[in-house]
């Protein structure tokens, strides 16, 4: 009697523990199932663009760029004729902003003759390449009448020079929107 008593046990319990990994077996097809859908979502998101918040995102399609800027900011467009234009984005009661200026050009670098001709201080100090998403030029110090000490990107891309002027105050703020900057494929100008 104890033999069959201890049979029954070791029998429900083989039954029990076939039953939980039955279930365990069932419960994994829609785990799967879900882990597939978690991908699909996670993979959707990464085709949709993640705007930061508290940034807006600027779009050029003449010059075929865009840029994350800070809402704060308030971006305006100045048509400077010949087809350069001034791009401000400002917050004049805060101090901050940058702008960028954007010229025809010809050649690889940018000439000591356009560099006298937009920087009439002819302050240009701690010169350094730099690279924004493919565009080749230089990071450099300079001295604007107006503004004080300043802090400058320049780089030639498609047929443009691009002139990104901020304070020095706002070296960290400038250079971490340029890291944002993008060339968009299939504008005009590309």
């Amino acid at each position: 009697m104890k033999l069959f008593g201890t049979i029954l046990v070791i029998g429900v319990m083989l039954g029990a523990g076939f039953f939980v990994l039955s279930r365990e077996s069932d419960d994994e097809v829609p785990a799967q199932i879900n882990s597939s859908e978690k991908i699909s979502a996670l993979t959707s998101e990464k085709e949709q663009e993640v705007i930061p918040a508290s940034y807006k995102k600027y779009q050029n399609a003449k010059y075929g760029f865009s840029i994350l800027y800070p809402e704060t900011l308030a971006q305006k467009e100045i048509d400077e004729g010949g087809n350069a234009s001034t791009i401000t984005f400002q917050n004049p009661a805060e101090g901050k902003g940058f702008q960028i200026f954007v010229v025809p050009y010809e050649g690889e670098q940018v000439s000591e003759e356009r560099f006298r001709q937009d920087i009439p201080s002819h302050v240009r100090k701690n010169t350094e390449e730099v690279i924004v998403d493919g565009g080749k030029g230089a990071a450099f110090y300079s001295t604007d009448l107006g503004l004080g000490d300043t802090r400058e990107v320049w780089f030639i891309k498609n047929g443009y020079l691009f002139e990104v002027t901020t304070l020095k105050a706002l070296e960290a703020d400038l250079l971490e929107m340029l890291r944002t900057w993008e060339w968009k494929m299939g504008s005009g100008t590309i």
